[in-house]
């Protein structure tokens, strides 16, 4: 799987997931000693710093709003616990206005609002080359 990333290695979900549950206090260490013990030189964070499912005011109608912030740890940098790259992301769901509890459920507006922000953090890091102008 590393080949498809494009990257010399990284933690596979589970291993970081297993850390958090092993070192619960691990919110309160610099940011260099939580990559060793990953074993990794690049800290990817999200911190979601907003989230909303419904109008303000209004539990019935859906407009849902997540906003985060992403940021990237170089551990093997001579700043090992700032960011050397941070980004604010803000997303809503659904697209359109109007839609009610009737129309679709919690979870469904819950997940897509994490699956945008998931989509979203990973487009930072993925390389897009696209032509200015069609060939032929």
């Amino acid at each position: 799987q590393v080949e498809q990333t494009g990257y010399a290695g990284f933690q596979p979900t589970a291993a970081v997931q297993r850390f958090t549950y092993e070192y619960p206090r691990w919110t309160s260490w610099e940011y260099r000693e939580v990559a060793e013990r990953l074993s990794v030189d690049r800290l990817i964070l999200i911190e979601v710093t907003e989230m909303r499912l419904t109008e303000p005011g209004n539990q019935y109608t859906w407009d849902g709003l997540i906003q985060a912030r992403v940021g990237v740890i170089e551990a093997d940098s001579g700043a090992p616990n700032e960011f050397a790259f941070v980004r604010d992301l803000s997303l809503s769901f659904p697209d359109d206005r109007g839609y009610t509890v009737n129309d679709m459920s919690r979870e469904a507006v819950r997940e897509s609002l994490y699956f945008r922000l998931a989509t979203r953090a990973a487009w930072l890091f993925q390389e897009y080359a696209r032509p200015n102008r069609q060939e032929g």
